[in-house]
């Protein structure tokens, strides 16, 4: 019964007088609202990668490409990419990989694509029938050997949800313009990538449309690999796959003319947050949302000090009827608590109210 009357006194007086109510909510409100989409954001970096089936098995091919092999200067630049092939020979040919697969991404954010006289924009990329199995994406409907054949596609869920609605969308035929001068198959349909990826597509051709694979040009694909547990891949790295290189491309010639491809691998959740301008931006945004909650918090405590004075007559009071140290300290605490709570909700709701807004300028 203290309690309740108690905290019948703070809701009563909260927000009256000089007790800096609404001020308090105010700043806590934007503090906890700055605080919380900056920790979002954090963590959402820090996500990337992280919904893929057991992804600390999964590897991306990396290029380490030296020019001036031989010279006193040779300049070494890394980039993720690498020839085709790589990927899966190295199923066949290195033990501990379970599967490989080549896509490669033309750059394109969106393309157009034609069903009938309709038009729509998808995000596009190339891969070979393995791409599904070995990122560990699930396919919805359909044969991910289908993308063996050229004139085969798989669409994401939400894709074939806007092009075909509630239809079957597999078996349909799309086209690449008004013209229908190519037209592709739809042979399956996937499940939609999350957005915390360094991948972004909704729409896979087949890798066959680019010809044959060649161990000698054509650097510009992405390569992806499955490692068992357990798999040594350092050895893999510094012994086996340069071997393998070694007998299938024609590395004396690229001596000769002075540069070197040397491939390796790197764990895609490294991809994001190991790009050192990713770390530097996480880092200041950690620095940011402790400094604002600290800030925010030193404000309370400010604002409730100032207020202490003219609470000292109200506290007298208190004391005059009866009420213990014990009793005022409680009352102290229940304010506090509920401010913090009418301030997390109103962040809350701020956050909800503003997310659109929120989303594109992170």
């Amino acid at each position: 019964m203290m309690i309740k009357e108690e905290l019948k006194f703070v809701c009563r007086s909260l927000f009256r007088g000089r007790n800096n109510g609404w001020v308090k909510v105010l700043t806590l409100t934007l503090g906890l609202s700055i605080g919380i989409v900056l920790f979002a954001r954090i963590a959402f970096d820090l996500s990337y990668e992280r919904f893929l089936p057991e992804v600390e098995n999964l590897y991306q091919l990396q290029t380490r490409f030296t020019v001036g092999v031989g010279s006193d200067n040779p300049e070494v630049s890394d980039y993720g990419n690498t020839f085709r092939p790589v990927a899966p020979t190295m199923v066949e040919e290195i033990p501990g990989v379970v599967s490989g697969s080549s896509m490669i991404n033309l750059g394109v954010e969106e393309e157009s694509i034609f069903r009938e006289e309709h038009r729509y924009e998808v995000r596009p990329l190339y891969a070979d029938s393995a791409f599904f199995k070995t990122l560990g994406i699930k396919v919805l409907v359909g044969d991910p050997d289908l993308l063996g054949m050229s004139d085969q596609i798989f669409l994401s869920r939400s894709v074939a949800r806007r092009i075909f609605g509630e239809g079957k969308a597999v078996g349909e035929v799309l086209f690449s313009d008004k013209q229908h001068s190519y037209s592709y198959k739809v042979a399956g349909i996937f499940e939609d990538f999350p957005a915390n990826s360094h991948l972004k597509f909704d729409m896979v051709y087949s890798i066959e449309l680019y010809g044959d694979p060649d161990w000698n040009q054509g650097d510009g694909f992405t390569g992806y690999v499955r490692l068992q547990p357990g798999a040594d891949v350092e050895r893999i790295n510094d012994e086996l796959l340069p071997a393998m290189i070694a007998r299938h491309a024609d590395v004396e010639s690229w001596r000769k003319r002075g540069h070197m491809f040397t491939p390796y691998l790197k764990p895609v959740t490294e991809l994001h947050t190991g790009d050192p301008e990713t770390r530097q931006t996480l880092a200041v945004l950690s620095i940011l949302a402790v400094l604002i909650l600290v800030a925010v918090s030193l404000n309370y405590v400010m604002l409730s000090i100032s207020s202490l004075a003219s609470r000292a007559r109200t506290m007298a009071i208190h004391k005059c009827y009866g009420a213990s140290v014990g009793n005022i300290f409680s009352m102290q605490f229940l304010e506090t608590l509920l401010l913090v709570v009418v301030s997390t909700l109103l962040a809350a709701f701020v956050i909800v109210a503003g997310r659109d807004v929120i989303t594109s300028l992170t």
